[in-house]
């Protein structure tokens, strides 16, 4: 493998020079896809999420699929001169689930995971992806419950409590500056005065 060059001297020997070549590379254009959001890892390399084309040398390649929350898939490739213009459908990450417990009193508030409505108290969320998950819990006339959970693989994590009433944004305000607040007898400080409460019934006092 190379290039030789043929001479003679004087004496009509003939001489060889063999020149040493990088061997022809050869690539074929191939698309790769995979679950939506998922790395592509071309011979431990990263490449690309969701789908990727490019060149790709001829031979074996190792590509590995990763995404957060499940176990990733390997499988070896052989790229060669017939690869060229496909597109390759690779394995799917397999989900790790856990699952999740909502309780609440009163009942029939509603559930969003990471912002998606899931159903309403009580409710069991037997396929939940392991990791951080925002929780929130939603009851009209209640304040909303937040919660940061983690789920676990083959684990209940319970989330459970009881809803207050939600506070509204009020301000009490007088003729005179300075006078003084009683709510319920309890002092609040001096007016104007802003503040939440949660609907019901108060006694207000104001003196001077």
């Amino acid at each position: 493998n190379g290039i030789k060059n043929f001479t003679t001297d004087d004496d009509g020997q003939i001489k060889i020079a063999i020149k040493n070549v990088v061997p022809n590379t050869y690539f074929a254009n191939v698309t790769f896809k995979a679950l939506d959001g998922a790395e592509i890892w071309i011979d431990r390399e990263l490449r690309g999420t969701t789908s990727l084309t490019g060149r790709v040398e001829y031979g074996d390649h190792e590509i590995e699929i990763k995404k957060a929350s499940h176990r990733s898939q390997k499988k070896v490739y052989t790229i060669d001169s017939e690869s060229n213009g496909i597109t390759i459908n690779l394995p799917q990450p397999i989900p790790i689930y856990g699952s999740l417990n909502v309780e609440t009193k009163p009942f029939g508030a509603s559930v969003y995971v990471d912002g998606a409505l899931k159903g309403e108290t009580p409710l069991l969320l037997s396929k939940m992806l392991v990791g951080e998950h925002l929780i929130e819990v939603k009851k009209s006339s209640k304040e909303t419950m937040r919660k940061v959970v983690v789920i676990s693989e083959g684990e209940t994590s319970t989330i459970s409590g009881t809803l207050q009433e939600a506070k509204i944004a009020i301000k009490i305000k007088s003729m005179t500056d300075d006078a003084t607040l009683k709510i319920n007898g309890e002092f609040r400080g001096v007016l104007p005065w802003s503040g939440n409460l949660v609907p019901g019934n108060y006694k207000i006092e104001v003196e001077k």
